[in-house]
């Protein structure tokens, strides 16, 4: 009913749906033994000129966190083998989690929008040019574990529109931003803890 043709999951990454087209991932917190046979290994059921998702929440602990400079080399590496398996492949970049906004209440996430200067003034200081990017990936979400329910929808939406205006203003206006995850975490009034470091709702 949405007109979506292109979908993603978590799940087998090559596997296809009749009628529609998987959207692909790699992950770069760490570097693959070999980038070529991963990229052959995982666009072998693949339609030729599928959506490649290179990263995910790079800037966000417990997934794919990496500095932008580190990423921006592995997402030349990565862009090149998959370039090379398939030269009509299209580069979502990054899905990093919000832009402007962070989280209250827990710690580690770089923001977006420092994350994205680093990796691209990182790209052009080792290769002398911007990274080519089809598609910039966000994630949007209202995280504020101090204040229940996190129903704020506002926030995220002034993420996004941050973001357009930056790559606006950074080269990139005519690249579409696909907002790849967004949500309420949490709809409950409350929340307290438990021994055994569950939560239940209140």
């Amino acid at each position: 009913k949405l007109g979506v043709s292109w979908w993603f999951s978590f799940g087998d990454q090559a596997a296809q749906s009749s009628g529609s087209n998987k959207v692909l991932l790699v992950r770069t917190k760490t570097e693959p033994a070999n980038y070529a046979t991963d990229v052959a290994t995982l666009g072998a059921s693949a339609a030729r000129g599928s959506y490649w998702i290179v990263g995910n929440e790079p800037n966000v602990p417990g997934q794919d966190q990496v500095d932008g400079a580190t990423y921006a080399t592995r997402y030349k590496r990565w862009a090149d083998a998959i370039r090379a398996f398939d030269p009509t492949a299209k580069l979502v970049v990054a899905n990093a989690l919000n832009f402007d906004s962070t989280c209250t209440g827990c710690g580690g996430i770089t923001q977006g929008r420092l994350w994205t200067q680093d990796f691209l003034a990182g790209y052009v200081n080792q290769f002398g040019a911007k990274p080519v990017v089809d598609v910039w990936g966000a994630h949007a979400y209202y995280i504020n574990w101090t204040s229940l329910p996190m129903v704020d929808w506002q926030t995220p939406s002034q993420d996004i529109t941050a973001l357009r205006t930056f790559l606006n203003d950074n080269g990139y206006s005519s690249v579409p931003i696909w907002v790849t995850e967004f949500g309420i975490i949490w709809g409950y009034n409350g929340l307290t803890g438990s021994a055994n470091n569950t939560c239940t709702k209140i």
